[in-house]
């Protein structure tokens, strides 16, 4: 018997549940307030950051209908969301209006999200797992929503960094059984620059969402992208992005994930391999061989005889700074599951020490590398 596709995590799939209470319960701005220039409405995918997420108890104080009522009808669920609430609101404080607002604008895709996962209506929404109801849906949805919004500012160098968590999910064909649609959920997280009012700050914060707003349609899978800032100084941040692909219908997922390295000086731009090497020729081929040099290694770790890594092999790898990792004690290189060897053989990264590289580096990288 085939195990069960694993089900995609539901915590950021109702993270929109507090937007939701934001538009339909708080009045719209006079033509005069402050949300704008008089006689200008504010925009309709945004809220401005003058408003705060409000408190649930006070909302369901008022008439309510559809989600919302159900939320303040239902003990757990309201209690569920009284805490995003208080944690959200707590998180988004002190950050500047036009990261509020691209958090707030992330909500639309979520409620639609809600419909699709948790279904209104309908007792068993996922028929994989029997006996999980709406009530059940929400109320775990919620909470991992909630736990989203914890600790996510980080202070890295210069910077203050947000972690943006953007999900979505649509009903893929062909329909599940009883007439219960299949959904394709995808969960990107990515870094935004909060305290920075600069060409480049902006020019990162661009290059940052790009992968949200990719176009991922034409794939019936469920991804996962998430990240890890790996280096940030006042010249150059690193950003590590790791997927999680499950393709419907596939025997096992796949891994895979590359770097982004941005230069934060001028109007800002992505790194090239001649900003870090002072001869980028003469640095590829060392790259390589340390490369191989550490995949062979872990090849017999793991008991794996019949894979042999060349420098030749890899060099396209190491060629590619999307495959690099900045770290303060070395340059990774990334190695994905299924490029140079099987799937099975997983991803690895081999750290290569700044002390060995540093006769090729320049003399102005633009990272300590001591």
């Amino acid at each position: 018997m085939n195990a069960p596709r694993p089900r995609p995590p539901l915590g950021a799939l109702v993270s929109g549940i507090a937007a939701l209470a934001l538009t339909a319960c708080q009045p719209a701005p006079s033509s005069g307030g402050a949300a704008g220039e008089a006689g200008t409405a504010a925009p309709q995918a945004l809220v401005p950051a003058s408003v705060q997420p409000p408190v649930l108890a006070a909302d369901c104080a008022l008439p309510q209908a559809g989600l919302i009522a159900e939320l303040c009808a239902v003990p757990a669920t309201r209690a569920a969301a009284e805490a995003l609430d208080r944690t959200m609101s707590s998180a988004i404080a002190n950050l500047g209006n036009a990261t509020r607002g691209e958090i707030f604008d992330t909500e639309v895709s979520w409620r639609a999200a809600v419909q699709l996962m948790c279904p209104a209506g309908t007792a068993d929404p996922d028929p994989r797992i029997p006996g999980y109801d709406r009530a059940d849906c929400l109320n775990d949805a919620l909470e991992e929503r909630r736990r989203a919004f914890v600790d996510m500012v980080d202070t890295a160098g210069p910077w203050r960094l947000v972690r943006i968590s953007f999900v979505e999910a649509r009903a893929v064909v062909p329909e599940g059984p009883d007439g219960f649609p299949n959904f394709a959920v995808r969960s990107v997280q990515y870094p935004r620059i909060d305290n920075a009012d600069s060409a480049a700050a902006e020019a990162f914060n661009a290059a940052m969402r790009r992968g949200a707003d990719a176009d991922w349609r034409a794939f019936a899978s469920d991804r996962d992208r998430t990240y890890t800032i790996t280096y940030a100084g006042p010249a150059v941040i690193s950003v590590a992005f790791r997927d999680f692909l499950m393709g419907h219908g596939a025997a096992r997922p796949s891994t895979g994930g590359e770097s982004v390295h941005f230069m934060m000086q001028g109007a800002g731009r992505a790194l090239a391999a001649g900003d870090l090497f002072a001869d980028r020729t003469a640095a590829l081929p060392v790259l390589a061989r340390r490369a191989a040099e550490g995949l062979n290694a872990e090849a017999r770790d793991i008991g794996v005889d019949n894979l042999r890594f060349t420098p030749e092999r890899l060099a396209p790898t190491v060629a590619d700074p999307a495959n690099w990792v900045l770290r303060r004690e070395g340059l990774g290189v990334f190695v994905g599951a299924d490029t140079v060897a099987p799937n099975a053989f997983g991803q690895h990264e081999i750290l290569i020490p700044w002390a060995d590289l540093r006769p090729l580096l320049r003399p102005d990288a633009p990272m300590s590398t001591g």
